[in-house]
């Protein structure tokens, strides 16, 4: 069942909304594959976002992307373990329009993580597409876990050929549902 994004009309309680688990890892069974999980919910404010991964010693460039389409214009977000992030739309990057997501650590019963949180201002969307709301139902999108250190992997919510020149424009549809 394809992950749902969920529509609120009040705040944002990511402890009580179902999370995206990315498993679209391309590589042998024996690479290095960390468990990350993405959640996102959709109101008046915008796209609030909170990307996981469940790694006890992340290198500093392991990392957490996640791409929405708005309209014909592509927003990524990509946040890292070392704290830093980088927005772009299309090829433009865009820093300096975004504060810089909260990134933090902790432990749950799933392990150690990292993970940050941010939101996508409902009136930064509408600039690229003007028709979209907090009532929109489909958004276009992926989520990524990558790293080319050490322990390299690339993963991703929906299938991509990494191999191919540009996956990050492989994307999928994100459902919304209303909470």
């Amino acid at each position: 069942m394809a992950y749902k994004i969920l529509r609120v009309n009040g705040n944002v309680d990511f402890d009580v909304i179902p999370a995206a688990v990315i498993k679209n890892f391309p590589l042998e069974k024996r690479d290095y594959k960390p468990y990350t999980q993405a959640k996102a919910v959709l109101s008046f404010e915008g796209i609030s976002v909170m990307l996981m991964a469940f790694e006890a010693l992340p290198e500093e460039k392991s990392s957490v992307k996640i791409v929405f389409k708005f309209g014909e214009t592509q927003f990524s977000a990509e946040v890292f373990a070392d704290k830093s992030s980088e927005f772009y739309v299309n090829d433009e990057n865009i820093n300096n329009l975004f504060k810089t997501p909260h990134v933090f650590k902790g432990e749950d019963l799933q392990g150690k993580y990292w993970a940050a949180d941010f939101t996508v201002p409902m009136d930064f969307i509408q600039k690229y597409n003007k028709d979209f709301s907090v009532q929109t139902d489909k958004i276009e999108g992926n989520i990524y876990k990558l790293c080319l250190g050490n322990h390299p992997h690339k993963g991703s919510y929906f299938p991509v050929d990494f191999e191919k020149e540009n996956p990050f424009s492989q994307l999928g549809i994100f459902e919304t549902e209303k909470y």
